[in-house]
């Protein structure tokens, strides 16, 4: 992929990621582009990747939409992350982990100072600091390659999330708790047990896809 296309790719994941587009929407070629400032055969290379990827899809005559990640999807989402999180605090160069404490002190302010009528917004808010989180334990590994890995899997997270959202607006709440745990255990270099406790997290979720997910 050259760097124009590369660029693109890496923007309409992000876009993703950050909630910009919603499972199942169509993505008008023209706009898209323009807005990419990139031409539209250089669009439909980026996009046969994200298809690759499995992020959209190409319906003949229909066009391109954003995919609604099935459960299996979900489950295989968590297994990747069951070996890429726990194995970047194990095994990976640990830097930037200091900035863990911030992301989780914020979502846990907007948490208590939300409820117990946590809005719209709030709730992005916690789904954006809870995403961060993540991001950061991979980017700890120091590995570029990882890091790729974790952008395309934050785009199937929060496409995702989207769904979970439907059903229960405020399960991201728990998911604080959780991630202050793992952040006492990083202050304490108890990289066993942070990585142990991350990986429970993590399985747990995968076991409850259905009252997640739906």
């Amino acid at each position: 992929m050259h760097s124009q296309s590369a660029i693109a790719h890496s923007a309409l994941l992000d876009g993703i990621a950050s909630g910009a587009y919603a499972p199942g929407e169509k993505l008008n070629e023209v706009n898209v582009a323009q807005s990419l400032g990139i031409s539209r055969n250089t669009l439909r290379e980026v996009f046969a990747t994200l298809v690759s990827e499995g992020l959209l899809e190409r319906i003949p005559n229909r066009g391109v939409f954003i995919v609604e990640p099935t459960r299996q999807d979900l489950s295989d989402m968590y297994a990747t992350r069951l070996v890429l999180e726990p194995g970047a605090l194990l095994w990976g160069r640990r830097v930037g982990l200091d900035k863990l404490d911030g992301i989780v002190s914020a979502a846990e302010n907007l948490r208590d100072s939300a409820l117990p009528q946590t809005t719209d917004e709030d709730i992005r808010a916690i789904a954006d600091a809870n995403q961060a989180f993540h991001r950061a334990i991979v980017a700890s590994a120091g590995a570029e390659g990882l890091n790729q890995t974790m952008d395309r899997i934050s785009a199937q997270m929060r496409l995702g999330f989207a769904r979970a959202n439907r059903l229960n607006h405020q399960f991201h709440i728990e998911f604080i708790a959780q991630n202050r745990t793992v952040t006492n255990l990083i202050a304490e270099e108890r990289w066993q047990q942070a990585a142990d406790q991350l990986a429970e997290h993590l399985q747990h979720t995968r076991d409850n896809i259905e009252r997640y997910f739906g």
